[in-house]
């Protein structure tokens, strides 16, 4: 009998978890395009099902990549990380109506998109998770709970 996936996926290290996720984006932004036929009503409800689910998913992995290489700076980390993907996000939608402008359709979008996504799948191979970040002082989060410095004492 084969283990639960999602037991596979809780005993992965979390940076091979975010090389699947990034890998299985890659797959599905190339493939929207077929998705959008004539009968498109059933495959994209399908592929929004999968994509929400592959999106949420990423999440424990790079909180948990955040908390190994930074520490307890991690979750700060994270929301930078966050922050970044919005702004990308932003970029990319933006992008994307440009294109449709200029070339008519959403083909190319979706390429790049899903070739995007495989370099990130690449990229996350690089990392290394064998060390955590050397404590050179206090973590942000214990920096800003400190009193604050008054002129006179």
């Amino acid at each position: 009998m084969s283990p639960h996936p999602a037991r596979v996926s809780s005993d992965a290290a979390p940076g091979r978890r975010a090389d699947a996720a990034s890998g299985r984006r890659a797959a599905k932004g190339s493939t929207v395009r077929a998705l959008l036929t004539p009968a498109w009503q059933t495959w994209l409800i399908g592929f929004m099902v999968c994509f929400g689910v592959l999106d949420v998913a990423t999440v424990p992995p790079t909180i948990a990549l955040s908390r190994a290489c930074y520490g307890t700076d991690g979750p700060i980390v994270f929301g930078w990380a966050l922050a970044a993907h919005q702004v990308g996000a932003g970029l990319v939608a933006y992008g994307g109506g440009v294109a449709r402008d200029v070339f008519g359709s959403y083909d190319l979008v979706w390429l790049f998109v899903g070739g995007l996504c495989g370099v990130a799948a690449l990229l996350s191979l690089a990392l290394r998770t064998d060390h955590v970040a050397a404590d050179d002082g206090p973590s942000a989060s214990e920096a800003v709970s400190y009193p604050p410095l008054v002129r006179g004492r």
